[in-house]
């Protein structure tokens, strides 16, 4: 066997030894004919010139973020979830699953409803209706366990 010859060294002051295609520039040693526009050692972005310069193709990193917000959990229910029915939940003081007690109270509308009946003219006894009419009164809602209040629900 021969040994290989290795190809002359490059220098930067001469050009290749070899000849180009169609006039145009010498062809160096290893690399394909230099293209009109073509800068030495820029790789890729020579050949797409659309490719941002001075970014490195195969380095390039994407790096992607998923943020998740989640919503602190509400403490205390709103007062519309009450009404005059219990409501099974999950009580914010004790942390127990639990159903509310409910407990009927004079409210505004029972007052206002006594005061029509007397101005009525219902002044012995019959304005006072209001009071004994569950559905005129304003509805507390609480927990069986530690018994705090957990809301009202106000007719008026």
């Amino acid at each position: 066997m021969e040994p290989q010859q290795q190809p002359p060294p490059y220098s930067a002051g001469t050009s290749a030894p070899y000849p180009s295609k169609a006039g145009g520039p010498p062809m160096q040693a290893g690399h394909a004919p230099m293209q009109p526009g073509y800068q030495a050692n820029s790789g890729y972005r020579a050949a797409n010139p659309g490719y941002p310069s001075g970014a490195n193709p195969a380095i390039t990193t994407t790096t992607t973020r998923t943020v998740v917000q989640q919503q602190p959990p509400v403490m205390i229910s709103p007062c519309y979830m009450y009404g005059e029915l219990p409501v099974s939940m999950q009580c914010p003081t004790c942390h127990t699953q639990i159903v509310t007690a409910t407990e009927f109270a004079p409210g505004a509308l029972s007052w206002l409803a006594c005061c029509g009946l007397a101005a009525v003219g219902c002044v012995l006894g019959c304005c006072f209706i209001p009071f004994c009419v569950d559905e005129m009164k304003d509805v507390t809602h609480t927990c069986p366990n530690c018994k705090v209040i957990l809301g009202i629900y106000r007719r008026l």
